[in-house]
């Protein structure tokens, strides 16, 4: 969604990035499937846009932030470092301490 609320052409999200960090591994999962059989189904019989790897305009434009794959390997590594310091899988960032990591 925009600032104002609008929904946005071709921009999916599930799990966190949709909801929040709430719920379960299943339900981030299902929700996952959701959105790529959303995704499927918007793309079927249309030419999908190349993709340059720069935010969309509608990012650009509002206080949010684009994530990229390496952003998240990044996350990811992290997350599993702090985890193995306390003894877990890992540990997880909250959107905070996300935007800090990544500066």
């Amino acid at each position: 969604m925009d600032s104002e609320g609008n929904v946005l052409e071709r921009v999916y999200t599930s799990g966190w990035a949709a909801n929040g960090a709430k719920g379960v591994l299943a339900t981030t999962m299902m929700d996952a499937y959701a959105v790529a059989e959303r995704l499927l189904e918007d793309s079927i019989g249309q030419e999908l846009p190349s993709y340059d790897g720069s935010e969309p305009p509608e990012l650009r434009s509002s206080d949010k932030r684009m994530i990229s794959y390496e952003d998240w390997k990044r996350i990811d590594e992290e997350e599993i470092r702090r985890g193995q310091a306390c003894g877990k899988e890992r540990e997880r960032m909250k959107w905070p301490e996300v935007v800090d990591f990544l500066g």
